[in-house]
């Protein structure tokens, strides 16, 4: 489904400056961050990217920067069509690093990619495999400022990152989500036995407006399709599955028919019309009932104003 806002933006299509990829121990997000920057080479290198060549591939500016914290170089390109990766550079940091470790994305950007500013050149996108590494020798605060600084100084074009919830933690997930555009949550749900890959991407717009998708995703072979998308799918968009989700931090869109379940559902201390009646018909149990009309006004603030406390 190439129209869904999750293709859009694992595409590239829709802009993300910034898209964290919040996975589970069950569910990987590797083959979605390899699709992910497959198809930004194959936008961006065009059909004759393989034409390049050895000479040309190893001065050229590079067109996406892979930073590796636990996938090998190996693993990684083979998810990566060997027509467009002239435009991939990757960076082996599985070693380990000396010093803070967010500020060697600076570095390795600055000297992968120097002439990008100085030639008006587009700067590369960047992924991430892994936060753990960074967060291992770091504070969530600082990778979040190291990687704003990357976008405002034009060393990377967009920076996608991928967090394990079950190893952050809350407030170190809520600290990454509060800088980013766009977080696509992804999970294994059961349905009749049938284990599937489901996903909960919230968005925001320029307009500050956050739109959330769910999707059903068909993931194998390093290819990832849309099976179906909507506001809800069954046990997608359920309660937290204890790795350290949250549900959205801003207002969401809702359809008219995610509207009309809203307006139908059922409140937990809001009375039916039956359950007035038997109360005020007498049931033998003494009982005040309170019903507000439209002329009440409530002040949220200080309820107990009338009280002159």
């Amino acid at each position: 489904m190439s129209g869904s806002l999750t293709f859009r933006v694992l595409t590239g299509v829709e802009s993300t400056p910034l898209l964290l990829l919040a996975d589970t121990m069950n569910c990987r997000g590797l083959p979605v961050l390899q699709w992910h920057t497959a198809s930004h080479l194959t936008r961006c290198e065009g059909p004759g990217a393989s034409s390049a060549g050895p000479a040309t591939t190893a001065t050229r500016t590079p067109t996406a920067i892979a930073i590796l914290f636990e996938t090998s170089p190996e693993a990684f390109k083979e998810g990566i069509p060997t027509s467009v990766r002239a435009g991939l550079r990757i960076v082996d940091l599985r070693a380990g690093v000396q010093g803070a470790p967010h500020r060697q994305l600076r570095t390795a950007l600055e000297k992968l990619s120097p002439q990008s500013r100085a030639s008006h050149r587009p700067a590369p996108a960047v992924v991430i495999d892994t936060a753990s590494g960074i967060l291992v020798c770091g504070t969530a605060s600082a990778l979040c400022r190291e990687l704003r600084g990357l976008l405002d100084d034009g060393l990377a074009s967009s920076v996608t990152l991928v967090v394990h919830r079950s190893l952050a933690g809350q407030s170190t997930l809520a600290t990454l989500r509060s800088v980013c555009s766009a977080y696509l949550e992804l999970k294994v749900v059961a349905s009749s036995g049938t284990p599937r890959v489901c996903s909960r991407l919230e968005i925001v717009k320029a307009s500050g407006k956050v739109v959330a998708e769910v999707c059903e995703l068909a993931v194998a072979d390093y290819a990832v399709s849309v099976i179906r998308s909507g506001t809800s799918l069954e046990g997608a968009d359920g309660s937290d599955d204890g790795s350290g989700s949250g549900h959205a931090h801003g207002p969401v869109s809702s359809s008219d028919k995610s509207g009309g379940a809203e307006a139908t559902a059922s409140l937990p201390y809001t009375l039916t019309e039956e359950q007035k009646q038997g109360i005020l018909s007498g049931s033998g149990q003494g009982r005040i009932y309170y019903q507000p009309d439209d002329g009440d006004d409530f002040d949220e603030e200080d309820p107990d104003d009338d009280l002159d406390i």
